[in-house]
């Protein structure tokens, strides 16, 4: 399988300082989604996470066999994970965005997956899982389901008496 994606050079830094701030003692890897208003409201559409469940023992010697069937099974795995991010709320938003309304972001950071800024309402797909000879490799997301954005700002204090002399 050749993938051909144009790298984004922001995002390869953020991914090595989060690679660099902890990762391993299985500690996944996350990419939060998020929503930003021209207002400066933010919400969160999704958080994948990608982690390595260690086994005890490692055997660097693997088979031709092993190494292929791990090539195929990883691709599945990334093959999933493209068709999956098709049919949840990001991408879908992420086709309508423009500098009048909303723009779409993201973050990354290494550590648990931070679910409770998707609201009281989001699900949970594991895309998949590979085992490995170093480890088993999970891909999950959790998404929002309600769309209902709420401003967190402070409402605006008016004076009642401020146009009277």
């Amino acid at each position: 399988m050749n993938v051909a994606i144009k790298e984004i050079p922001d995002v390869i830094t953020e991914t090595k300082l989060a690679l660099s701030n902890g990762l391993g003692d299985s500690v996944p890897l996350c990419v939060e989604i998020f929503l930003k208003t021209v207002d400066g409201d933010t919400m969160t559409l999704e958080t994948w996470s990608i982690g390595l469940l260690a086994e005890s023992a490692f055997d660097p010697f693997c088979s031709r066999h092993l190494v292929y069937t791990l090539y195929n099974r990883l691709g599945i795995l990334l093959k999933s994970l493209v068709s999956v991010s098709r049919v949840i709320p990001a991408y879908r938003y992420s086709r309508q965005q423009s500098h009048d309304s909303f723009q779409i972001h993201h973050r990354i950071y290494a550590g648990e997956p931070q679910v409770h800024t998707l609201g009281k309402e989001y699900k949970e797909l594991q895309i998949g899982q590979v085992s490995m000879p170093i480890g088993t490799i999970q891909v999950t997301v959790c998404y929002r389901t309600s769309m209902t954005l709420t401003s967190q700002q402070d409402p605006i204090m008016l004076k009642s008496d401020h146009f009277r002399k």
